[in-house]
């Protein structure tokens, strides 16, 4: 009940080698690995790559209108959906910009003006089969549950891995030719105050 998805940027990044180190363990014991980035060039790299996909994307309008679907005004009881007080006003924010939900017609609420991108990793398999998006499914839900227990939360960024091209590329450059699945961010958000937290919504 403690995991949200988390939306801009993070108060700090993961500096806990123990807590990596047990994130890592829980994504193996699904049979997928989690890769935390830590070379400077390489993040600003693959940040790039997400950054490009994401530009693609808002050009394409059969995406951008499904994702105009998924979006709530403020206030709205709908328990389904992506609401504007879950994300910025600014998609591109920090070094990996978010999906522009609001596209110009719902201006995001997020009261976040946390300043650190997160610790960056890469969730991959060994294989590309259907056994294996299984066994990633399942390891990026380890995952997120170990994390949330130690109040830190995710961000994603699958945009480029939507790209054949794309994800082709990550997965030679980055993931010494294992196969992507997810590419994250994970840190503690800025405790919200006065501003509750954003309700659970439905899995």
């Amino acid at each position: 009940t403690r995991r949200r998805t988390h939306r801009g940027l993070f108060a700090t990044d993961v500096d806990d080698v123990a807590l990596v180190r047990n994130l890592i363990t829980a994504a193996d014991a699904e049979g997928a690995a989690l890769v935390p980035l830590t070379a400077e060039p390489l993040i600003r790299s693959l940040a790039g790559l997400v950054s490009a996909a994401e530009h693609l994307h808002r050009h394409e309008r059969t995406r951008a209108d499904e994702l105009a679907r998924w979006v709530r005004p403020p206030g709205s009881p709908s328990p389904e959906g992506v609401h504007a007080e879950d994300f910025p006003p600014e998609p591109d924010h920090g070094l990996f910009p978010g999906r522009d939900y609001g596209q110009n017609r719902i201006r995001g609420m997020l009261d976040a003006p946390e300043a650190v991108t997160g610790t960056v990793a890469l969730l991959t398999t060994p294989g590309d089969t259907r056994d294996a998006w299984l066994a990633a499914g399942q390891a990026l839900e380890r995952v997120l549950l170990a994390a949330a227990a130690e109040d830190v939360a995710a961000a994603f960024h699958t945009q480029p891995l939507e790209e054949p091209l794309l994800r082709a590329f990550i997965a030679e450059r980055f993931c010494e030719d294992a196969h992507p699945q997810m590419i994250l961010r994970l840190g503690r958000p800025r405790p919200h105050g006065a501003r509750a937290a954003a309700p659970p919504r439905p899995r």
